[in-house]
C-alpha cells in the first residue's frame, strides 16, 4: 500500500476545513494499516488536547484504546475505553466504547468485565 495515502487523506480533510477530523482520521488509517504505535501516539495526542466535552473526545480515545488493545496492551486500553464511554455523545460512540471496555477488561480480569 502506498505510504502517502494516509498523509493525503489528512491533508485533504485539513484543506476541506475539517482540521479537527484530520488527525483522528489519520490515526484511524494507521490502525487499519497495522501501524499501531504511530496510531496510538497520534490519537492520544489529540485526545489529550481536546477540551472537556468536545464531540471528538470519545472517538479519539476509542482509536487510542483500539491501537493499544491490538498491541495486546489491554492494561492501557481499558481505562481509555472507559474514558471514551464517559465522553460519548452518540449512541454509536457509546456502543463502541462499551464493547471495547468489555473486551479490554475481560483480557485483564473476567470479573472486572462484568461491570460492562
Amino acid at each position: 500500500m502506498n505510504r502517502r495515502k494516509p498523509r493525503l487523506a489528512v491533508a485533504f480533510l485539513a484543506v476541506a476545513g475539517l482540521a479537527l477530523l484530520a488527525v483522528p482520521a489519520g490515526a484511524e488509517i494507521l490502525v487499519r494499516r497495522g501501524e499501531l504505535g504511530q496510531a496510538s501516539e497520534l490519537a492520544e495526542s489529540v485526545a489529550q488536547n481536546l477540551p472537556a466535552g468536545d464531540q471528538w473526545a470519545s472517538r479519539a480515545n476509542q482509536i487510542t484504546a483500539q491501537a493499544f488493545y491490538l498491541r495486546s496492551r489491554s492494561d492501557l486500553a481499558a481505562p481509555l475505553y472507559v474514558k471514551a464511554l464517559a465522553d460519548a455523545q452518540t449512541e454509536v460512540d457509546r456502543k463502541n466504547a462499551l464493547w471495547g471496555a468489555f473486551l479490554a477488561h475481560a483480557d485483564l480480569d473476567i470479573e472486572s468485565s462484568m461491570a460492562f
